[in-house]
């Protein structure tokens, strides 16, 4: 699996996996959302209520693919992100 990381609009290859990073990330400002993004609060625009009790969140770059929060995450997710 390739890592990515995208700042700002430019995209990075990363030698690391995301359970590696997301270890080194404070986790005040990052949120492991799926096994796939790690996710910024300042970069979130959206989240909005998904099937099933997911959320889906929108952030403020494009993605390839949208972003679902689990229904088991979800609660953790707007705790974070309300900063409790």
């Amino acid at each position: 699996m390739i890592v990515y990381a995208v700042v700002e609009k430019e995209q990075f290859v990363l030698e690391e996996t995301l359970d590696e990073i997301e270890k080194r990330l404070p986790m005040q400002l990052f949120f492991r959302a799926n096994r796939q993004f790690i996710v910024q609060k300042k970069f979130i625009s959206t989240a909005e209520i998904y099937f099933n009790n997911r959320l889906l969140l929108r952030l403020k770059v494009k993605t390839p693919e949208d972003i679902i929060i689990s229904r088991e995450k979800t609660t953790q997710f707007k705790s974070w992100l309300a900063g409790i």
